[in-house]
């Protein structure tokens, strides 16, 4: 890309000033660097996204904001290089903020130079999709699960629960069976083995009524900043985190799917009460199956 500066522009103050607002105003992370891929200047989005203060990292190579060593040198290959003349096809790299945070981030960049072509910079845009790549990662490992013919249906609903709970970065996760109003746990999984298959409760002191009355996903990320701040299961067990599913067996409902957790995480999206669906589809699918398969 070949665009003139903005101090040899020609543009009123006024223009760049309105320039300089825009960049500062994009919601997605933007950072320019020099021909040797030293920091110029980053917006307020990117000084979010990384962690500092444009002040603290002027000069600094853009090294310190990869991941990976390697994935810097590839793009100074591919991308930042005074040779190349295009923007980039959008791309994923893992990046770190500077407290150590790694995340990945969807990127276009490519260089800038001045009109008389002689001085050359280089242009990034951010867009953290840490969480969209999470997904998809989830969804592969759950096909591999769901198809794995070396499990037993017993371990495959355990090695699902384990990786909801990865996924949503709970510490348990439960397949249920509602009988009346009871709340039967039928599966299990807890790194501590706390709650035991069997174990039984009402199901109005658990969190997933509210999931049943919705008839769909719920989440509650932080209960304690809530509407259900004063529901006997946190009262009692202090559950801070929660998202489930009901589950439907035959076209009827059989219970639910739900992940918990003692401590807050982050706040639920669409995409992940659409994954605890898929996930409450397929247990039932399985339950079905397993029936038929006992049956005959």
């Amino acid at each position: 890309m070949e665009i003139t500066s903005l101090a040899s522009s020609g543009l009123s103050s006024q223009a760049v000033s309105i320039v300089l607002q825009v960049f500062e105003s994009m919601e997605e992370a933007v950072v320019i660097a020099d021909s040797k891929r030293c920091i110029v200047m980053m917006n307020t989005a990117a000084e979010k996204l990384f962690g500092c203060r444009q002040a603290d990292v002027v000069g600094l190579p853009t090294k310190v904001f990869y991941a990976d060593e390697k994935d810097f040198e590839a793009r100074g290959q591919n991308t930042f290089n005074p040779s190349v003349n295009q923007i980039s096809d959008p791309y994923i790299v893992r990046y770190q903020s500077m407290d150590g945070h790694i995340f990945y981030g969807e990127t276009i960049g490519g260089p800038i130079r001045d009109e008389s072509l002689s001085e050359v910079y280089f242009f990034a845009i951010i867009r953290d999709v840490s969480k969209r790549v999470r997904s998809e990662q989830t969804m592969s490992r759950l096909h591999s699960i769901t198809s794995s013919r070396m499990l037993e249906y017993e371990r495959r609903i355990y090695e699902l629960l384990k990786l909801g709970c990865e996924h949503f970065g709970m510490l348990m996760g439960i397949v249920s069976c509602i009988e009346g109003q009871n709340y039967v746990v039928e599966a299990v999984y807890h790194p501590e083995d706390a709650v035991p298959e069997g174990a039984a409760f009402e199901l109005e002191n658990t969190y997933c009524v509210h999931t049943l009355d919705a008839d769909g996903p719920t989440g509650f990320y932080h209960v304690a900043h809530s509407r259900i701040q004063y529901h006997p299961c946190y009262l009692n067990f202090g559950l801070e985190a929660y998202i489930g599913c009901p589950i439907e067996v035959d076209g009827e409902r059989y219970g639910t799917i739900n992940f918990s957790s003692p401590d807050p995480v982050e706040a639920f999206d669409g995409s992940d009460l659409n994954l605890v669906r898929l996930f409450a589809e397929w247990v039932g699918h399985e339950i079905a199956r397993n029936r038929d398969l006992e049956v005959g």
